[in-house]
């Protein structure tokens, strides 16, 4: 009797090549506030043909301030425990959607005459960067009228995700003036007269800044100042905005009031002096308000 044949079939695998892993992706910055889209990773084996790999990631992580990174690992074990070299892929970028901000301590105003005048301090913070210095702009000092002077500084920022500071401005004005002003007149000091009606002088003036202006003018009213003789002095004065004294101008006005006629006297009388007299004239006195006494003044015809 023949035994039945038994046959026993071996099978394996001989499988000693590494998968490979690939991606078209490659570290990368993205920029600010991008869409991140995780790497596509590809794998091909000498036996299995193309696979899938396996891949990992921790997720987004904050490195620092408003910095981000991701990175994803992929990885693959054939079944003959052939493993692939692991591909990682890292991206980074910002997450920044907020604007700078510029500060100053400075104000817009006016700086009065003839300053020096010292450009504005503008100082920037921002949530990624810190503190930063603001880009400042100026078109420089402008004439804009007569005397008066202004210019303005503007602080601008843009960080690196284009978010753009409100720009902040500050403006100085000033005057630029070391002219004194100038007082005329057409009236000259001097006598009156007597009895004169008393116009006080008239007094224009012109400054370098303001132009024409009307001048201050003091007056201590007349003075009787000896008999009946009077004076009258009127000082016109002016200070520009900027401290700039004209140069004062007097004028002096001086007259007589007297209204009374004076008194002559004597003593002597009219009449008869008798025969062959020695004829002797007479002695005239005078009284005046203003004069005192006086000595008139004495006319005749001779003896008739």
């Amino acid at each position: 009797n023949a035994a039945v044949p038994v046959s026993v079939t071996y099978t394996w695998k001989v499988d000693t090549i590494k998968p490979v892993i690939s991606t078209t992706a490659f570290n990368q910055n993205l920029g600010c506030n991008p869409t991140v889209v995780p790497p596509v990773f590809t794998g091909v084996d000498n036996c299995q043909g193309e696979f899938t790999p396996s891949v990992a990631t921790a997720g987004a992580i904050n490195v620092s301030g408003c910095n981000w990174a991701q990175t994803w690992t992929a990885t693959f074990t054939d079944s003959c425990d052939n493993a692939a070299a692991a591909v990682s892929i890292t991206y980074t970028w910002r997450v920044d959607t907020v604007a700078p901000v510029i500060s100053t301590t400075a104000a817009s105003g006016y700086l009065g005459c003839n300053p020096t005048v010292t450009p504005p301090t503008f100082t920037g913070l921002d949530n990624c960067l810190g503190t930063f210095t603001p880009n400042v702009g100026t078109s420089g000092p402008i004439n804009y009228y007569g005397c008066n002077w202004a210019q303005t500084w503007t602080a601008t920022f843009t960080d690196s995700c284009d978010n753009a500071a409100a720009a902040v401005s500050i403006t100085y004005t000033w005057r630029v003036d070391t002219v004194a002003p100038v007082i005329s007149t057409t009236a000259a000091s001097g006598y009156l007269g007597c009895n004169p009606t008393v116009t006080p002088p008239v007094f224009t003036g012109l400054d370098n800044c303001l132009g024409t202006f009307t001048p201050n003018v003091g007056t201590s009213g007349p003075i009787n100042y000896y008999g009946c003789n009077w004076a009258q002095s009127w000082t016109a004065t002016f200070t520009d905005s900027c401290e700039n004294a004209a140069a004062p101008v007097v004028i002096i006005y001086t007259w007589k009031v007297d209204t009374i006629a004076p008194v002559i006297s004597t003593t002597a009388a009219s009449g008869y002096l008798g025969c062959n007299p020695t004829v002797t004239p007479p002695t005239f006195t005078g009284l005046d308000n203003c004069l005192g006494t006086f000595t008139p003044n004495v006319g005749t015809s001779g003896p008739i």
